[in-house]
């Protein structure tokens, strides 16, 4: 007879960085992994045009002086880091629009107001959390 082997509590994910899937019944699980490197935000940057963030760790080497990025939907458990490499611009973080898949009004940063950019100082890094859906929270801190 073979043997077998039970596991309990453990999820096998077949999914890719950045992918979505559920599980029993959940909905819209993302799976972010990762790091980018050489990232640009370029001028002009809004909601609907920033540079989106898809790595669970990314760096930001070029920064234009109004240069912006957008994090995905907020969603419990998610926790993204953002290096602002640039010596001199500072860097519009903007949560994720309705319409990019946020909650009905925008996501938000801190209390900054929904859909509301967040400044990521020059040359400092930022770590970004969610503990309820549509909500980040950010703390930065310089690079050493």
């Amino acid at each position: 007879m073979a043997p077998t082997t039970t596991v309990i509590g453990i999820h096998i994910l077949p999914a890719a960085p950045g992918s979505s899937f559920s599980i029993q019944g959940e909905q819209n699980i993302v799976v972010f992994d990762g790091s980018a490197d050489g990232l640009s935000a370029v001028t002009g940057g809004t909601i609907a045009t920033a540079t989106l963030v898809t790595a669970r760790i990314n760096r930001f080497t070029t920064v234009a002086s109004t240069g912006a990025c957008r994090l995905p939907p907020a969603l419990p458990g998610m926790k993204i880091e953002i290096f602002n490499g640039q010596s001199s611009n500072a860097l519009s973080v903007f949560p994720a629009g309705a319409s990019q898949g946020g909650v009905s009004g925008g996501d938000n940063i801190n209390a900054v107001g929904a859909g509301s950019a967040y400044s990521l100082t020059a040359a400092y890094k930022a770590t970004f959390e969610c503990l309820t859906t549509g909500q980040w929270y950010a703390q930065q801190g310089a690079l050493s």
